[in-house]
């Protein structure tokens, strides 16, 4: 087994970290650009994640593309697969969780629940207010459905396999962004959160970073130098989102330009400090820090389906016991990051790794039968 890579380990790390602190931390009240910027960086997190995710993913399809092996149907399937062992059992537990929670809070199902199972709550529409976490998920199951599917067509088309990449991240970048742009949102709703295909671009700029990796080592060499720049655009857009955002409020979210524009800027500034991280090595001394990353990452698929639920049990306890609102905000984010971790690393050890295991079962019996 290869050894695990602290850089994607780092970079996973601090994205389920801005997120989870994003979710708990109180801030906003006295002070508006406090929460502005806390909410600007648990998107921030989020799109790591994708960046990081599209990354991933971008190195394996292009490795298979490159070496002819696309053109066949049992590629989509073992790529498939993969990421299906390794995404949809944990999430429909936590759906399961969360479906038995309202109805037992509320009495009755949600009016949407459904539509979770196939991933349809908000394909261009607002995410409904049930198990909201999932709206990322949804974009990530429907790219890992898509792309590959689209891949499969142009390759099957032109075979070429570089230009059928350069294609397919093109389309991927081009109609959701002009999605964005025609659909008219409603007060109070950000077009580039929540609902699924508009945001489908997302992932393609981590693709597009293991192209560069993989086909222009210089240009990444070249990236790896300019890390600050990125670092120093994030600071202004931080900077801009809140002073806007505190002006403006939900109208920022009404313009074009921040409908087509907005998480493109956010993904090009990761996009430009990522490769550093990337390729970042632990100190020497940082053996029980390096040992604390490298756990959270394994955990963090857990923790972000789970701490948006413990958040909401810790809440309610708190209300039925009749805690002040000072003492709450004090102590739950505490209680949410303690139950959150220690929650996940149960799941990641006796769920959500044996599942994966599973994934590594050859199915060569179906993938015989199939047309090429």
């Amino acid at each position: 087994m290869k050894p695990r890579a602290f850089g994607p380990d780092l970079i996973r790390a601090t994205a389920i970290l801005l997120v989870l602190w994003s979710h708990t931390f109180p801030g906003g009240t006295l002070f508006p650009a406090l929460g502005v910027a806390r909410i600007f960086l648990g998107r921030v997190g989020v799109e790591i994640f994708f960046l990081l995710s599209g990354y991933l993913i971008g190195d394996i399809l292009q490795n298979e593309l490159f070496a002819g092996r696309w053109n066949q149907v049992t590629g989509m399937l073992v790529f498939w697969k993969r990421r299906w062992f390794r995404t949809l059992p944990n999430y429909y537990l936590f759906l399961g969780l969360n479906l038995l929670l309202f109805h037992f809070v509320a009495g009755h199902w949600p009016t949407a629940g459904r539509q979770y199972f196939w991933f349809g709550e908000a394909l261009w529409w607002p995410h409904p207010g049930f198990f909201v976490v999932a709206w990322t998920l949804a974009i990530e199951e429907w790219f890992y459905l898509l792309f590959p599917l689209l891949l499969f067509v142009i390759f099957k088309l032109i075979r070429r396999a570089q230009a059928t990449l350069l294609l397919a991240m093109l389309i991927f970048v081009g109609l959701p962004v002009a999605l964005r742009c025609f659909i008219q949102p409603a007060i109070g709703w950000d077009p580039t959160e929540g609902s699924t295909l508009p945001n489908l671009d997302a992932i393609v700029y981590g693709v597009a970073l293991a192209y560069i990796k993989f086909n222009l080592p210089k240009a990444w060499k070249w990236l790896v130098k300019i890390w600050f720049v990125g670092m120093m655009a994030m600071i202004g857009i931080l900077f801009l989102f809140c002073s806007h955002f505190v002006a403006a409020g939900f109208e920022t979210t009404a313009s074009l330009y921040y409908r087509a524009c907005g998480s493109i800027l956010v993904s090009a500034t990761l996009l430009l400090m990522f490769p550093k991280v990337a390729e970042t090595n632990p100190p020497a001394n940082w053996t029980w820090l390096g040992l604390a990353i490298r756990k959270i990452s394994l955990w963090s698929y857990s923790i972000y389906l789970s701490h948006f639920t413990i958040r909401w049990l810790v809440n309610l306890g708190f209300e039925h016991c009749g805690v002040t609102p000072v003492f709450q905000h004090t102590l739950a984010p505490v209680l949410i990051w303690l139950f959150s971790i220690t929650v996940s690393a149960f799941l990641y050890h006796y769920f959500e790794r044996p599942v994966m295991d599973l994934r590594e079962q050859p199915c060569r019996g179906l993938c015989q039968r199939l047309p090429r």
